[in-house]
């Protein structure tokens, strides 16, 4: 939305205009003919657990080793993460009054937003992606 505004639009026009934002990137799936466990360095690790409280033990993460099958990448595939944002009355109120886009993204995570960087996060958890292909392609929260 800030984009929008800087483009000179009005806020209370965008505020008006726009009920969502979705944000993709793709991530490149782990070949799942040659992926392997991996340990991960404990401030990756703490973001992690930053991110997912509730996740019990220690998270594991794969990566692809290399086969015949993914043409010895590691990879084979891609997949969607996203992030989508509901513009509401506390967010239209925001957009109005000219908020910064940081500002604008708190309240969205604090009223429930999953931001692209915890969406990749999980799959990751889930064994679909690597640790390697999160921190490429999602922008860093850790201030």
């Amino acid at each position: 939305m800030a984009r929008l505004t800087d483009m000179g639009i009005e806020p209370y026009l965008v505020a008006s205009s726009v009920q969502g934002v979705i944000a993709q990137r793709l991530v490149r799936r782990v070949c799942q003919k040659c992926h392997e466990a991996v340990d991960l360095p404990d401030d990756i690790l703490e973001e992690v657990r930053l991110l997912f409280p509730d996740h019990v033990g220690t998270p594991h993460f794969v990566r692809g080793r290399g086969c015949p099958d993914c043409k010895f990448t590691g990879y084979k595939g891609r997949l969607a993460v996203f992030e989508i944002l509901m513009v509401d009355q506390t967010l239209h109120a925001l957009v109005v009054r000219n908020a910064s886009s940081d500002e604008i993204r708190r309240a969205a995570v604090e009223k429930g937003m999953e931001t692209l960087r915890r969406n990749a996060w999980q799959a990751a958890l889930n064994g679909i992606t690597t640790a390697e292909e999160v921190m490429r392609v999602t922008p860093s929260e850790m201030l």
